[in-house]
């Protein structure tokens, strides 16, 4: 903090007059009164103090220091570096806060700013401080200049060690630097030179866990994840932080979990563990960005969460493919670079093509020679998305001719054989893959090489690339899988001794598995009965069978030895019905003590009467019209309506036709109705005289 006066005023100016106080009296009370502000730990109205100062006297110089005090610590970074490269006009002073103006500018995330204002605006003094070498390596470390930023802490606790070494961050950063810098194999032997231990603090264990990552230690890292996290809770309770902020502090240590378990082959638990951290409301934009790629590249677009975490991957840019700033400053090179492409790549899969196409400016404007490889690749998926494989074939062709990289041009003729092989084209595909060499002598590249060629017809060729993948099997030299397909394959075409060798090499080879062996001594038993050893393809048959035998849990004939299930499908079988289970949310069945209570049925909830708005159960009123649901036809207080009568004549005159329709007139008004029409019709006839009216006589 910048010194306040302490010295008290031997001077008091005299009033004018019984008026205002003079300037000086005012200046003295002003400045006790800051002191106490300061004493108390008020910073607010410290700055207050210090801003009525300065309007007296300004560049007040301890007025200056107490204003930019303050500000550092009320976080108010951007007015405290604007204080000082505005107000403050004295030379001496500017230099004297250059240190406060560099972490203003650091915090502000202005590293390149703060970097170049700590290196040349500090005296010599100040730039050998401790303080001011620890801004600095962290100012390194921003830059992305980690080993610069590694060797200046280990520089620190060498010549500073009594002032740093009661600093439990310093060695935090200290291994987050050397972890960053690739060298997180030297960092357990620097902690022990140091005589400090990975589980001082939940952050020096996170780091130390993930050097261990770095050295493929996934086992080991996994624990110390587990410390970090079980120590990290216990410490930020007892700092009253509640559960969610506690859970936003831990993000981190949440992700490199669900990292380390995606490397140890746990998908399920790593995709749970992503998307249970992308629930979490941080404020981390940093870790949360990784979360969404993480999880987006794990499950891919159908899988649970995958939709939801390719739109926020795609959101980690703006519409020109530029990183979002709040994330440049706290990821390294590495990793702004793959939210870049992956970003074009989630564009890719959720069909924004023309976006994507946009995309491979920026992916062509990155450092260094993978931006414009995943360019490549990208454009070319793109040709096929777009139904235009014949461009998409001419720019990996072109790819291949001109060379270069090993890892693009090794890209490329994967991405041509597969579009080959979807094509149907197996000859091209099949000499994509021949110049890819690190598929040369593995399973995986000579079965795919046999498939193709027997795919397209070409059975020499699947045996001369069995042959070539084979060539060391009699010595062990080939791979147990490509053995066994070679074998199998010369035993069908007839040549059963050669398969009889290669198949007692396999059963041989220390490297091979039980199930390798077994398929080997299996061949080597057909093998015999083909070359007419009756007998011994016998004899090997039945080891055979006791071996399957133990190994299927005792079966002694072949009917129950092929009913008996192997051991992997039983395996998956209880794996899925154990899921299932799950989203019933009951077991359908014991649990192994041969109980078989059924699960409890569900208890029916009865439904809320939910009576009409100002009604009053205790006061209903009269009872409503049972037949009020009815037609109003239908109902028995229906009078219905007559038809009407069209008599015609005289005035008074009625016609016997006209009285008799009115009798036929239908009412469904019931018996009242049909009283009162027979009621009009005897009132009519008395009037029309009753009687057969006469008939009109026509014209002459």
């Amino acid at each position: 903090r910048a010194p306040l006066r302490s010295q008290t005023m031997s001077w008091r100016g005299a009033s004018t007059g019984g008026g205002e106080p003079s300037v000086d009296a005012q200046l003295e009370e002003l400045f006790t009164k800051l002191s106490e502000c300061a004493e108390q730990g008020s910073h607010k109205r410290v700055l207050k103090c210090a801003d009525d100062v300065l309007k007296i006297s300004p560049g007040d110089a301890d007025a200056v220091r107490c204003r930019v005090t303050a500000l550092i610590e009320l976080q108010r970074f951007a007015d405290c570096a604007e204080t000082i490269e505005k107000d403050v006009v004295d030379a001496e002073l500017r230099k004297e806060l250059a240190f406060e103006r560099a972490y203003a500018l650091y915090k502000c995330g202005k590293t390149d700013d703060a970097l170049r204002v700590l290196q040349t605006e500090t005296s010599e003094d100040e730039r050998e401080s401790t303080r001011a070498v620890q801004l600095e390596a962290q100012l390194m470390y921003r830059a992305g200049r980690h080993e610069e930023a590694a060797t200046m802490y280990e520089t620190l606790f060498r010549d500073h060690a009594d002032e740093v070494g009661e600093s439990p961050n310093t060695a935090v950063n200290l291994a987050a630097a050397m972890v960053a810098a690739g060298r997180g194999a030297d960092l357990p032997a620097a902690l022990k030179r140091l005589k400090i231990s990975p589980k001082d603090s939940f952050e020096l264990a996170f780091n130390f866990a993930c050097a261990l990552v770095e050295c493929g230690n996934l086992a080991d890292a996994a624990d110390y994840l587990t410390l970090a996290k079980n120590q990290g809770a216990e410490t930020l309770m007892d700092e009253d932080l509640d559960e969610d902020a506690v859970a936003d502090e831990l993000l981190p240590v949440d992700v490199q979990r669900a990292f380390v378990a995606e490397m140890l082959g746990r998908k399920d638990e790593a995709a749970e563990g992503y998307r249970v951290a992308l629930a979490i409301e941080s404020t981390d934009a940093a870790t949360r960005a990784i979360v969404a790629n993480n999880l987006a590249a794990l499950v891919g677009s159908r899988g649970e969460g995958g939709a939801d975490a390719m739109r926020r991957t795609q959101r980690n840019c703006d519409k020109d493919g530029k990183l979002n700033d709040v994330l440049v400053g706290k990821l390294s090179e590495r990793q702004r670079r793959t939210l870049v492409v992956n970003r074009a790549k989630a564009l890719l899969h959720s069909n924004h093509l023309d976006r994507c196409r946009d995309a491979l400016g920026t992916l062509r404007k990155l450092d260094g020679d993978a931006g414009a490889k995943e360019a490549v690749m990208l454009e070319a998926a793109l040709f096929m998305r777009e139904r235009k494989p014949e461009k998409a074939v001419k720019l990996l062709g072109d790819v291949v001719a001109k060379g270069g990289d090993v890892g693009t041009v090794r890209d490329a003729r994967l991405a041509l054989a597969q579009i080959h092989a979807s094509a149907g084209d197996y000859a091209n595909a099949i000499d994509a893959l021949r110049g890819v060499s690190e598929l040369e002598g593995t399973a995986a590249g000579a079965a795919t090489l046999v498939a193709l060629h027997e795919l397209a017809g070409d059975a020499s060729g699947a045996d001369a690339v069995l042959d070539a993948s084979s060539g060391g099997a009699s010595a062990g030299g080939a791979p147990p899988e490509v053995a066994l397909r070679a074998a199998e394959r010369k035993l069908t075409r007839g040549a059963a001794g050669e398969a009889m060798a290669m198949f007692e090499s396999v059963a041989a080879d220390p490297a091979a598995d039980e199930d390798d062996k077994l398929a080997a001594c299996a061949g080597i038993a057909f093998a015999k009965a083909q070359v007419g050893d009756v007998d011994g393809a016998e004899a090997d048959a039945a080891a055979l069978f006791e071996r399957v035998a133990s190994a299927a849990g005792g079966a002694t004939d072949a009917d129950s030895l092929e009913d008996t299930l192997p051991a992997s499908v039983l395996v998956r079988a209880a794996e899925m019905e154990k899921r299932m289970r799950g989203k019933r949310g009951a077991k359908s069945r014991g649990d192994g003590d041969g109980s078989t209570d059924k699960p409890k049925a569900r208890k029916k909830r009865k439904k809320k009467v939910i009576l009409p708005k100002g009604f009053d159960p205790s006061n209903p009123g009269p009872a409503p019209d049972p037949e009020r649901w009815l037609p109003l036809r239908e109902r028995s207080t229906w009078k219905g309506k007559r038809k009407k009568v069209n008599i015609r004549g005289a005035q008074g005159a009625s016609s016997a036709k006209a009285i008799d329709q009115l009798g036929k007139t239908e009412f469904s008004g019931g018996t009242d109705a049909k009283k009162e029409a027979e009621a009009i019709k005897e009132k009519v006839l008395s009037v029309a005289g009753g009687g057969k009216g006469k008939k009109k006589k026509g014209r002459r």
